[in-house]
């Protein structure tokens, strides 16, 4: 088995895995408020031998609820790190859903700039999630 080689630059692959977690947080926050949630319900609709059993459905809600409270905390850390327009860029375009025009018009900076700040701000967030080097 060969392990995944982590990158030493930001590219469109890393950006786009850092932006879907982003985007996700605000729905794990809520997932971690209610746990277990779902869990029973998919295990007794399923029925017959090839359904997954309800312990193998645990044991996988436990395993990605582990990996969903890992990244929450890498995101919460760096956020906590971040300043001004780019802690803005992150909550309006990421945990607020904006579009990119309407965060550029909100932080009054040119396009260029969004970019610029964007990909600064989310190579911190890549590199505390392991993606990059």
């Amino acid at each position: 088995m060969q392990m995944a080689q982590v990158q030493t630059e930001l590219s469109q692959e890393v950006i786009n895995r850092v932006e879907r977690d982003l985007r996700c947080y605000p729905d794990w926050i809520v997932r971690m408020e209610v746990s277990g949630l779902g869990i029973t319900s998919k295990a007794t609709m399923s029925g017959g031998s090839a359904s997954p059993s309800l312990s193998s459905l645990v044991e996988l809600d436990v395993q990605l609820s582990d990996e969903i409270k890992k990244k929450v905390y890498v995101i919460e850390r760096v956020y906590d790190r971040l300043h001004g327009k780019a802690k803005d860029l992150i909550e309006y375009r990421y945990f607020q859903n904006y579009g990119r025009d309407d965060v550029i018009q909100q932080l009054k900076i040119k396009k260029w700039k969004f970019y610029a700040l964007r990909d600064r701000t989310l190579e911190s967030f890549a590199r505390a999630f392991g993606y990059i080097e």
